[in-house]
């Protein structure tokens, strides 16, 4: 247990060429690359390691994970990660990877490209008898309210806009963009990114009962062994909190034979259990100063 005392592990999950505006980046997770590459160029002065190192390294070792998919992170992050030498872990999201967005960014596509967004939420809202003031409906309102809700319910939300008039704008078209199979072999064979998984539709696994949670992450793993043709046994859960998965989901992790599953909880890992460990999310906004300190273990945003 000794090594594993203060091990920091990160997560990303799009590093975007150009900025993206806040009310598009919900909780940050778009890093403009110029940042990204700061904070790369620091880290590659630490002692980053890969998914096969976690065990064997001191306690100063710095895990990158990048959750999701994004076709950026072949063509934005990967250069980056490449030329500063640091590995890192790719937790994918299957279904997004067969282009079926992952729901919160179907939520975010539908606020771009439909006309009414704001009064049809509303009036669904208001169907549902949902309590709620109409001037805090936004995307990001909609995003952390169905975060607490069964995912049939969300599906009949987006369903609801099936024929609402959409302008398929490709504006920032770059933030719905999904890695293909080419890209993620391109990647592994380098011997920096190994591939974890991260169910297929990213529901929130405690709010689905075992044999959905047992369908969405065991055809994860199988999707991603076969195209890869190696054992898959990392995980990150979806949204990734303690209240995101319970009992049932470890009891499946152990007997599909993951090693190792990532939370999104904020830690560095002083007490560690393989199946919780611990992440720093890192976001557009964060300032290089409190990236640093992050990284020395000396600034914890939290109480």
């Amino acid at each position: 247990i000794q090594w594993y005392i203060k091990m920091i592990a990160l997560t990303y999950h799009s590093i975007t060429k150009d900025y993206v505006p806040d009310k598009l980046n919900a909780g940050g997770k778009h890093v403009p690359a110029q940042k990204f590459e700061e904070q790369m160029r620091y880290l590659s002065q630490k002692d980053a390691i890969n998914a096969d190192g976690i065990i064997k390294k001191n306690n100063n070792s710095i895990i990158v994970t990048i959750d999701d998919g994004f076709k950026n992170n072949y063509e934005v992050a990967f250069p980056i990660l490449k030329k500063y030498n640091i590995p890192f872990i790719i937790f994918l999201c299957t279904g997004f990877m067969n282009e079926n967005l992952i729901w919160t960014d179907k939520l975010l596509k539908l606020s771009i490209d439909v006309k009414d967004f704001k009064k049809k939420s509303i009036m669904w809202l208001k169907k549902h008898q949902f309590s709620f003031k109409e001037d805090e409906v936004t995307y990001d309102f909609l995003r952390l309210l169905f975060k607490k809700i069964d995912t049939p319910l969300i599906n009949e939300f987006i369903s609801s806009f099936k024929d609402s008039n959409q302008v398929n704008s490709n504006l920032y078209s770059e933030i719905f963009k999904p890695l293909s199979w080419d890209e993620v072999r391109s990647m592994v064979k380098t011997d920096l990114c190994f591939i974890g998984s991260h169910t297929v539709n990213h529901p929130i696994l405690s709010k689905c009962d075992y044999l959905r949670q047992y369908e969405e992450i065991e055809n994860s793993k199988l999707i991603i062994e076969d195209q890869l043709n190696e054992k898959v046994s990392l995980f990150a859960y979806p949204n990734g909190s303690k209240n995101d998965y319970n009992v049932e989901t470890l009891k499946i992790l152990k007997k599909l034979d993951f090693k190792y599953a990532f939370t999104t909880s904020f830690g560095y890992n002083r007490s560690f259990n393989p199946f919780e460990i611990e992440r720093i999310g890192i976001t557009s906004d964060l300032p290089m100063w409190k990236f640093k300190l992050l990284i020395n273990r000396l600034w914890r945003p939290f109480a």
